[in-house]
């Protein structure tokens, strides 16, 4: 069995030296070829690199969705599920307000794009449309489990929000008090 790493901070960062020695003296080193070089990117980095977000993606989805479904179903009561999806959903705004006033006082003090001249100008009525708010509504609604995958949390992160927290409330207890049998004895 494998057992954990004493330190892995050190290992992570160790490990990110190594990658940046690496890179600087593939790219300024004339000792090796170019064709030896774009081997070495393309069949060693990128490659690893794809699989290893690819397996990042395989674990991370699952993980954020079953942590949620646990989370949610594990509250005593679903009046403490609305008051944390309340807060939650305060901070999400608040910190959206905060990163677009930030974004928009960097915009007007660089003014990026300002001296950028577009070969051809586009006309209003000639962009493509985009989706209205009922598809987008519908969007919201996943169609089936396959919320798990990642393709489909890559496409649209609230289907899989939605699903887990249908999921927890379907299969959190219901206190013996409030339950009313639907035929009598």
């Amino acid at each position: 069995m494998l057992d954990a790493p004493k330190n892995l901070t050190r290992n992570v960062l160790i490990a990110m030296f190594l990658g940046a020695l690496i890179g600087a003296i593939l790219y300024y080193s004339s000792s090796f070829s170019d064709g030896l070089k774009d081997f070495i990117f393309e069949y060693i980095f990128k490659l690893g690199g794809e699989i290893f977000i690819n397996l990042l993606k395989l674990m991370v989805v699952p993980l954020v969705f079953f942590s949620l479904v646990s989370g949610i179903a594990s509250l005593s009561s679903l009046k403490s599920f609305g008051n944390i999806a309340s807060k939650t959903i305060a901070l999400y705004l608040f910190t959206t307000a905060i990163a677009v006033s930030i974004s928009l006082v960097v915009g007007s003090i660089f003014q990026p794009g300002s001296g950028y001249l577009m070969a051809e100008t586009v006309a209003l009525k000639d962009l493509p449309e985009g989706q209205g708010i009922y598809q987008t509504i519908v969007n919201i609604v996943p169609e089936a489990l396959k919320v798990l995958t990642s393709a489909s949390l890559n496409k649209n992160h609230v289907n899989s929000f939605l699903a887990a927290i249908i999921i927890s409330v379907a299969t959190t207890p219901i206190p013996a008090a409030s339950v009313i049998p639907v035929i009598p004895e």
